[in-house]
């Protein structure tokens, strides 16, 4: 099944934000050598401070995007089950009598009077799978980065009272 334009435009939200996100999860963390001087792990956390600082607005975004397309395709349900309701409400007051028709026939007839719906729904259903694995993506690599602060933050607390603990009490 080929992508729609509506599932294809998804996607290409979905991409520049991801990637976006990569390049700032591309970051490395500072090897062992940084341990022993503090200046440079206070410099990198500066550096990884700013690099989260730009993953919160793609975090941002990519959530504003999650929460447009669900409410979308939450919209497009509910067209395609008002349309079914209305096709069916008809299909059941008409004058041909019941006992010809099962419940079930006319379910189906309803089912393909509203089939535009269903396939708009079913594609907007589509698109909020993709949004939703881009957003996990980009959750990963935003707490990717935060996780890389946490540790030079804890290198940095390790080193002071390491620090005070060799300066002369004299």
């Amino acid at each position: 099944m080929s992508e729609t334009a509506a599932e294809k435009s998804a996607r290409a939200i979905c991409t520049r934000i991801t990637d976006a996100m990569a390049a700032l999860r591309d970051y490395a963390p500072p090897g062992p050598e940084t341990d022993a001087d503090p200046v440079k792990v206070r410099e990198e956390l500066h550096v990884v401070r700013g690099l989260l600082d730009q993953a919160e607005v793609l975090f941002a975004e990519m959530s504003s995007v999650r929460a447009d397309f669900r409410a979308k395709a939450a919209q497009r349900r509910e067209q395609f089950q008002d349309r079914f309701d209305r096709e069916l409400g008809k299909l059941t007051g008409r004058s041909v009598s019941a006992q010809y028709e099962s419940g079930k026939e006319r379910e189906a007839q309803a089912r393909v009077k509203a089939v535009d719906e269903l396939i708009v729904s079913r594609t907007a259903d589509r698109c909020v799978v993709i949004v939703d694995g881009a957003y996990e993506t980009v959750r990963i690599k935003y707490y990717g980065l935060l996780n890389i602060r946490e540790e030079l933050l804890n290198l940095l607390t390790r080193y002071l009272p390491w620090r005070a603990s060799m300066e002369d009490p004299a």
